[in-house]
């Protein structure tokens, strides 16, 4: 009986783990897939083009390397992750996004990259030419605003489904649920543990449990993923989107070493510490 309760709350410990990997990993997908499809493009061109004005000798290499910059920055990513959090609010909560403010978060960007930039081209950049990028990111009638109104439209003025796919997000993407799924975890450890009456029992278990979520993190998941991208991107976006799994996969070797270590463990504190039937006469 407490073989079979012990398989029963590892199983549980496999849904706990996998939605704790969810919720890590969710908000930075996220961001990621707005900043590729909407921010970092938008924003690239803009400095692009004043950069190519100013400096005519840079090369289509530079160029490359300077959207390379501002792609992978975090400013851009923390903007972007700033951005989905307002939307979020807003249409759950019956409100308007003020595009406004959220542009002028945008323009440190330019100015959190200058000296990398710089570097690229092997030039020095003026604050007149830093403050032009500045304008031009946050023109109300620029490029990138039209886009991101575009964006916080399409959203907005979604069906009952989206509203829906906001709610679910903001779930499973709070610090609630996290802690929930941390607690969670260690309660089916001690369980297991007292239920065997042994120290070092639970960690078969979680091994197991830990190779197991780690195939449906690194290797399913990113399947899923990619199968319903599209539609996420059209019902949510309007658009086509590339959701990066990237994250997904390194939680899954992660949770793959990690059983792998808690097995080995077992085996070894097994041998070291066996345990032997009483016998009764």
């Amino acid at each position: 009986m407490k073989k079979f309760v012990s398989v029963v709350l590892a199983i549980i410990m496999v849904g706990l783990v996998v939605l704790l990997c969810i919720n890590i990993s969710i908000k930075s997908m996220a961001a990621k897939t707005v900043s590729n499809a909407v921010v970092a493009n938008e924003t690239t061109d803009q400095i692009q083009q004043v950069i190519t004005e100013n400096f005519p000798n840079v090369t289509d290499d530079q160029i490359q390397q300077i959207q390379e910059v501002i792609s992978t920055s975090s400013s851009i990513n923390s903007f972007t992750d700033d951005l989905l959090n307002q939307i979020t609010e807003a249409t759950l909560n019956g409100e308007q996004v003020d595009t406004a403010s959220i542009m002028n978060q945008l323009s440190q960007v330019f100015v959190d990259n200058v000296d990398q930039i710089e570097q690229v081209i092997d030039q020095d950049i003026t604050d007149e030419q830093i403050q032009i990028v500045q304008e031009r990111l946050t023109d109300q009638n620029g490029a990138l605003q039209t886009k991101i109104n575009e964006v916080v439209d399409s959203v907005q003025s979604g069906s009952t489904s989206t509203t829906e796919f906001l709610q679910t997000y903001q779930t499973v993407s709070s610090m609630a649920v996290r802690i929930g799924c941390i607690i969670g975890i260690i309660v089916c450890i001690v369980l297991i543990g007292l239920l065997n009456r042994s120290l070092y029992d639970w960690s078969i278990y979680a091994g197991v449990a830990a190779i197991v979520s780690a195939i449906i993190i690194g290797l399913f998941a990113p399947l899923v993923v990619n199968a319903i991208e599209f539609t996420i991107g059209l019902r949510v976006l309007n658009m086509s989107i590339d959701i990066p799994v990237s994250m997904l996969r390194v939680e899954g070797i992660v949770l793959g070493v990690i059983g792998i270590i808690l097995i080995i463990a077992y085996i070894i504190l097994s041998r070291k510490f066996p345990k032997y039937e009483r016998s009764y006469y």
